[in-house]
């Protein structure tokens, strides 16, 4: 695995097989990669078309990528990418083991956070419903796409 720079050639958007790009990410990437989208882009002229795979920071990170050579996959091999603007630098074993650390923080302040909620929900509907009555609560947390500024999905 390596980090290149390559020329911008363009792509046919009617030949690009998006799930099967997705399927491979899907395949090769564990844990699974939640918000992953596909936008085609157009040049001002329009002469031209990228392809941009947007993979949003996740809590799940690290994310470690399946080696795809035939020797990797024979000795079961994978890299953890860490990507800083247009690079990917593979993690070092420490870097991943703080990586993990800093995943598992951040579940146990999302429990806590979630505890929190629920707390708060289960004092309210106490205090203004002395009757029987049911209830229920779904959190849920928005996710702003950065290619589409106006696009949000929840």
């Amino acid at each position: 695995m390596r980090d290149t720079t390559c020329d911008l050639v363009g792509i046919d958007p009617d030949e690009a097989k998006l799930d099967q790009y997705a399927q491979r990410i899907r395949n090769h990437v564990q844990p699974y990669l939640s918000g992953l989208t596909f936008t085609v882009l157009n040049s001002a002229d329009a002469t031209r078309r990228a392809l941009v795979v947007d993979l949003p920071a996740g809590p799940m990170a690290p994310h470690l990528v399946d080696g795809t050579a035939a020797r990797a996959k024979h000795q079961q091999a994978a890299a953890a990418p860490n990507r800083y603007r247009d690079h990917t630098a593979w993690m070092a074993e420490h870097q991943l083991e703080r990586a993990y650390g800093d995943r598992a923080t951040r579940a146990a302040h999302s429990n806590e956070a979630l505890q929190q909620l629920l707390d708060h929900v289960r004092q309210t509907v106490t205090l203004r419903h002395r009757e029987s009555s049911a209830w229920s609560h779904a959190p849920w947390r928005c996710r702003f796409n950065v290619l589409q500024p106006h696009s949000v999905s929840c």
